[in-house]
């Protein structure tokens, strides 16, 4: 080997390039491995059930009621921080006998939480903490900076539990919990062997599992320890998961009329009358036709009269047409906009409320919200929205609503 090497560099088939020596907190890329100064370890506890049946029901519907977070330095093998929330469960309230025996979780612990939305938000302010006082960024390398990822035991925590919960709830995931490491499958592939759980991890590697099994920061601060010994090991950290991030998915029945653009997509809800569909007020009235008829675009039926003859000019049907009084000719462009501008204003409609899928949010009262359908005319007209059980007053009186609102 060494002769043709040195025949290689004799017949100069053998560039040399001079490399400064590297930063220190730039983490190194060698073969698509990234080396992490720190990791944040996250174990969730969500709500369960027992049997079966109630598993495969709700099993999709699974809410956080701990949230729990520690950050491990790779370096030294010490948990520097820690983020720890109990989480209040709305969907299902009420904890079952076999969530609290399984993780200890009492009643009276997740009613004195608080909302998941409230948690995300905490949690977002201790990352932003955490990143400033030890300058750190997430995932990629950067110069100046230390890098950090996050350690699940499982796909679990963040591609199933909290990626459903938030999109259910519409609240934003945060944008650092896009990728992370599984770590029972490296471990997998690490060690050529199945683990038989965390602690049938820690215990084949000669580690205790110190605390409460199925408590959320007691896992995670066990998964931190079997984390750094795989490290002194000679594992290298390699991101094996990734999620989409978490801009929400342009839906058609719920996004403002300003974010639709060429799209005929009705704005009601499915199984509504179409004629709650707005396009636009009229067409561009062109010259009048052989049989003296008008057509008129999409609008309320019967609501747009002709004061002349008190006939209806239109059904609201895009397309059809409705004759005027033959003995009557047919106005110009700008006598038919007059008659279009000084026409009555559109009644309000009876709309049939809608059965609402949603489980309603609790409104600032703390009370469950109602689902109403608005049935104004315009743009929103058949949309239903979450609004505060409270009744609203008027007439100078007190209002005990919190005027809560919030489309479904």
């Amino acid at each position: 080997m060494d002769k043709v090497k040195a025949l290689a560099l004799e017949l100069g088939f053998v560039e040399t390039f001079n490399v400064c020596q590297p930063v220190k907190s730039v983490c190194q890329e060698k073969g698509g491995l990234l080396n992490f100064d720190f990791v944040i370890v996250i174990d969730f506890e969500s709500t369960c059930w027992d049997t079966k049946d109630k598993q495969s029901k709700w099993q999709n519907l699974a809410e956080i009621i701990e949230f729990p977070a520690v950050l491990l330095n790779l370096k030294t093998g010490k948990i520097e921080d820690e983020f720890h929330q109990y989480v209040m469960p709305v969907e299902n309230p009420t904890l079952s006998e076999f969530c609290t025996k399984l993780t200890g979780i009492t009643q009276e612990t997740v009613n004195a939480g608080i909302p998941l939305g409230t948690c995300i938000m905490l949690f977002n302010k201790w990352i932003n903490q955490m990143s400033l006082e030890r300058k750190m960024t997430f995932h990629k390398p950067c110069i100046g900076h230390k890098t950090c990822t996050f350690v699940t035991w499982s796909d679990w925590d963040l591609s199933m539990c909290l990626q459903n919960e938030t999109k259910r709830k519409q609240l934003k995931k945060p944008d650092v919990l896009s990728q992370w490491i599984d770590l029972r499958l490296s471990y997998r592939k690490f060690y050529q062997r199945k683990p038989q759980g965390l602690k049938g991890a820690l215990a084949e590697l000669g580690l205790p599992f110190t605390g409460r099994e199925h408590s959320g920061i007691i896992d995670a601060r066990n998964t931190a320890n079997l984390v750094y010994r795989m490290v002194k090991d000679g594992w290298q950290l390699i991101i094996t998961s990734s999620t989409q991030l978490s801009s929400p998915q342009v839906n058609a029945k719920r996004c403002p009329l300003g974010t639709l653009k060429n799209s005929g997509t009705p704005l009601s809800r499915e199984g509504q009358s179409k004629g709650r569909t707005l396009r636009s007020t009229f067409l561009n009235h062109s010259k009048p036709e052989k049989d003296n008829l008008v057509k008129l675009c999409l609008a309320p039926g019967n609501i747009y009269k002709d004061k002349s003859n008190k006939k209806t000019v239109g059904n609201g049907l895009l397309g059809k047409t409705s004759p005027f009084n033959s003995s009557r000719n047919v106005p110009d462009n700008n006598n038919f906009m007059n008659n279009v501008l000084n026409t009555s204003t559109p009644k309000r409609q009876n709309l049939v409320l809608s059965s609402c899928k949603r489980t309603p949010p609790l409104c600032r009262c703390g009370r469950r919200a109602v689902c109403k359908v608005a049935n104004s005319p315009g743009p929103n007209q058949g949309r239903s929205f979450f609004t505060c059980p409270n009744p609203r007053r008027s007439l100078g009186m007190v209002s005990k609503s919190c005027s809560y609102f919030m489309w479904c």
